[in-house]
């Protein structure tokens, strides 16, 4: 996962996360943007330090290339 100063860095693309409710403070989100020139995949879990704070990226998730994605969906969907 990219630091604090590295995700400054990131650019998002044109379309906002996807989320997945987790818990009552937390989410799942998948999202794309470029990451030092290329083009990522994010699947990280967000959490609410504070019970109506706003959501906060942890460090659980990872970050692949999105070149590789397909290849993940293609894994998920012989587990699922």
């Amino acid at each position: 996962m990219p630091n604090r100063e590295e995700s400054r860095e990131t650019t998002a693309n044109n379309s906002a996360p996807l989320a997945v409710r987790k818990s009552e403070t937390a989410e799942v989100r998948v999202s794309r943007s470029t990451w030092k020139g290329r083009e990522v995949v994010d699947i990280r879990i967000w959490y609410q330090p504070a019970l109506g704070a706003d959501f906060v990226p942890s460090r659980k998730g990872l970050t692949i290339d999105a070149g590789k994605a397909p290849e993940l969906i293609a894994m998920l969907s012989e587990v699922c």
